[in-house]
């Protein structure tokens, strides 16, 4: 009997990955910039249109392990991972913001314990909150104004020379380095 229940142990474990999902989106308009909002709404992934508040993309929570977002090449696009509800992804998010533009991260709502940005060259890097990791491509600004009791910023490999700086907002910081686009982020708990 030990033998059929392990089996069957491994079965369920197969069987409950093969059905994970990945929320996919790409930007199809050219010609107008796209603004998107991903956040979770009980038990509901979302992706938005944060203008038109239209639902571009959704998914079970429960059963999606990924998220991959195109941006639209030549177009100012714009990622904002609202935290306010918790986001939890084994695989995480990858946005990549299209060739040319001025396309951003925002990453706002929530509170986290630790959470690090690294910068891997001038356009690319990554951010984990918490274990739930967004990785970045094409990328200008990165603001992130979420809470953090600890935050991390890692400069690229090369000779990062950074100017910090008072944000744009009340309670906001903005670091600044020829090696990499600039972070805004958040300097006390909100």
């Amino acid at each position: 009997m030990r033998p059929i229940r392990a089996f069957c142990a491994i079965l369920l474990v197969l069987s409950s990955h093969a059905m994970a999902t990945t929320l996919g989106y790409v930007s199809s308009r050219i010609g107008s910039a796209h603004d998107l909002i991903l956040r979770r709404d009980g038990e509901t992934l979302v992706l938005a249109d944060r203008t038109t508040r239209t639902v571009l993309a959704s998914a079970r929570a429960a059963t999606t392990d990924r998220v991959t977002i195109r941006g639209a090449d030549g177009e100012d696009d714009s990622l904002t991972i609202d935290l306010t509800q918790p986001i939890m992804l084994l695989h995480g998010i990858d946005y990549d913001g299209g060739a040319d533009g001025w396309d951003t991260l925002n990453v706002t709502g929530g509170s986290a314990r630790q959470e690090r940005i690294t910068q891997l060259t001038q356009h690319d890097g990554i951010v984990d909150i918490d274990g739930l990791v967004a990785r970045y491509t094409n990328l200008e600004p990165l603001i992130d104004t979420a809470s953090a009791s600890s935050l991390t910023i890692v400069g690229t490999a090369g000779a990062d020379t950074v100017t910090i700086s008072d944000g744009p907002g009340s309670g906001q910081a903005t670091i600044s380095s020829p090696t990499f686009e600039s972070i805004t982020f958040a300097t006390r708990p909100t």
